[in-house]
């Protein structure tokens, strides 16, 4: 919902000014790597390492430019009449786009709801750094499997399976919606 309300204040509202979606394509051109120390640091001294806070924030930071990106392709698909038509009907901009926005721009909402997800749930690095014993990710809970002592490979190859598992419920239990909304975009009308 965050990524939805940026995307259509900076496509509506120019939020941002022209610079803005350059602005956040460019940050995704840093490789996540060189922000692993000075999140450590940061986390550390505020007392987020080990804590489920700690990796929410970390990957809302890394994601939400992603999200937002998509849904600015999704929001130039909704008529800007739309939201004229509301406001002159009486709505709020926030009413507006929840009542007319959001609705339209659902598949996209979608779309970024299961990036997002798959990003989160397969992302190892920052969760290596950030996590302990407390908050622990599934992938690197595999990782530790891993030892001096050997492998052992019936407990990662369960771990694995029960890791994809999710993702495959996603995809069968969205990909209706997901393709629907594919479509939605490829006519026009």
């Amino acid at each position: 919902m965050i990524g939805a309300l940026a995307a259509y204040a900076i496509d509506r509202y120019q939020a941002g000014g022209k610079a803005m979606p350059v602005i956040i394509l460019a940050t995704q051109m840093m490789p996540p790597i060189v922000l692993v120390i000075p999140f450590f640091l940061i986390f550390k001294d505020i007392g987020l390492t080990d804590s489920h806070l700690g990796l929410i924030i970390t990957y809302l930071a890394f994601n939400l430019p992603y999200v937002v990106w998509l849904l600015m392709s999704f929001m130039k698909r909704v008529p800007r009449e739309l939201d004229e038509a509301a406001l002159i009907d009486g709505c709020t901009p926030f009413t507006a786009f929840v009542r007319i926005i959001v609705p339209a721009l659902l598949p996209g909402i979608g779309a970024a709801t299961i990036l997002s997800f798959v990003l989160s749930w397969n992302e190892f690095l920052f969760a290596l750094m950030l996590s302990g014993n407390e908050s622990k990710t599934l992938p690197v809970a595999i990782s530790s499997l891993v030892t001096q002592q050997g492998t052992a490979i019936g407990a990662v190859s369960a771990a694995t399976i029960l890791a994809m598992l999710p993702m495959a419920v996603l995809y069968f239990a969205m990909r209706r919606f997901l393709v629907s909304g594919l479509n939605t975009g490829a006519v026009k009308g």
